[in-house]
Order: C-alpha cells, then sequence, then structure tokens
C-alpha cells in the first residue's frame, strides 16, 4: 500500500548534531536519517527516536537518487531535507516571518498536484531583495536542503552521480523531464551553506 509522505534527512558527520530534527519537532510525517554503513552505530546511539537508514552508495548526488528509488516504491512524497536546516521564512515586505513548516509543505504538494509537476521547493539565495511573492514554473534554481519530490508512476527518476552542484543538475534533469520545477520564491532556508561536512 502506498502511503502519503515520508522525510528522508541524507546525514554525514553529524550524528549528535542534526540541527533539522530541532525543527522537526512534532512531525506528523515518518523521518529517515539516511546514513553510511560506517557511521550507523553512531546515529543509532545519538537519535534513539529516529529512524536510521543505511545508503549502500556515496556521493550526494547518488544518495538522492537512492533515496528517490527506495523510497518511491513506498510513498506518494518524499520530503528531502539537509541535516543543517534551522528553520524556514517568508519574506513579506522585506521583513521575515516565520512560517510552520508542516503548512508549507502540504501547500507545496497541493500545487505540485495542480500544476501536475513533480519536484517543489525553495530559494537558497538569503538575500531578501530577491524574495518575490510569486510562485515560478521555469528553471529556477531550487535549493535541494528543502525539497518535496512528488512521485510520478511511469517515470524514470533522474539519475545525478555529482558530489558537488548536484541540486542545479537535479533541477534541470527534472525541468526536462516534466516541462516545469515549481519554487515558491518569498520562502527562504535558513542554513549555514558550503560548510565541508553533512550530507
Amino acid at each position: 500500500m502506498i502511503q502519503e509522505t515520508v522525510i528522508c534527512i541524507p546525514s554525514k558527520g553529524r550524528s549528535n548534531d542534526i540541527k533539522t530534527l530541532t525543527m522537526l519537532k512534532d512531525s506528523p510525517f515518518e523521518i529517515k536519517i539516511v546514513v553510511y554503513e560506517d557511521e550507523l552505530n553512531d546515529y543509532i546511539n545519538n537519535n534513539e527516536n529516529v529512524d536510521c537508514v543505511v545508503c549502500p552508495v556515496r556521493g550526494l548526488g547518488k544518495k538522492r537518487n537512492w533515496i528517490m528509488n527506495e523510497y518511491f516504491k513506498n510513498y506518494k512524497y518524499i520530503i528531502m531535507i539537509d541535516d543543517d536546516i534551522e528553520k524556514l521564512i517568508q519574506v513579506v515586505d522585506m521583513k521575515d516571518e516565520e512560517i510552520n513548516i508542516y503548512d508549507k509543505i502540504d501547500e507545496v504538494k497541493q500545487e505540485l498536484v495542480k500544476r501536475d509537476a513533480y519536484l517543489g521547493g525553495f530559494c537558497l539565495c538569503p538575500n531578501r531583495f530577491f524574495a518575490k511573492n510569486t510562485i515560478s514554473e521555469t528553471l529556477k534554481h531550487i535549493a535541494m536542503d528543502f525539497s518535496i519530490w512528488r512521485r510520478k508512476d511511469g517515470a524514470v527518476n533522474p539519475l545525478v552521480s555529482y558530489q558537488h552542484f548536484e541540486d542545479y543538475v537535479h533541477c534541470i534533469e527534472m525541468f526536462l523531464r516534466d516541462g516545469k520545477i515549481i519554487r515558491f520564491n518569498d520562502i527562504i532556508v535558513i542554513t549555514d551553506n558550503y560548510t565541508i561536512t553533512g550530507g
């Protein structure tokens, strides 16, 4: 039986410091921390109330591929969130407003169905000047650190092997496959970008 939604957190080297779990308190969805086998015990010991699963391939692009191929077998939606996400904010008149992430996830899912799209997400750039109260379908970069994926029956998921900049390639591949990707241009993901560890 196909279930509705799962949250997958690709992680590496942060078994005792997953900021995202604080944001996901009281989650209505199952949460899976996706790790490499050599770190599994550390993650289990430091995250007793969360399901930790082993990804058999290495590299962030390949890990995202594996998550999609594995969890689209049983779920309609996969929410992929990096392990260092602090919160989502909505920019209104150049000012930050904190939002309920589960309300926003539901809104993105509804928009994906309405627009017949299969990848949705938010703006990575923290510069409020670029935040607009629009939803785009064009080839604008979606931050893979918080992305919402919808299952497409009969479709082949993109195969991306890049370790760095894999998010750009995933956006391009999904746009080529479906003709659109959905970005909420007034939502910003708050995180420390471009750190060496993680993923």
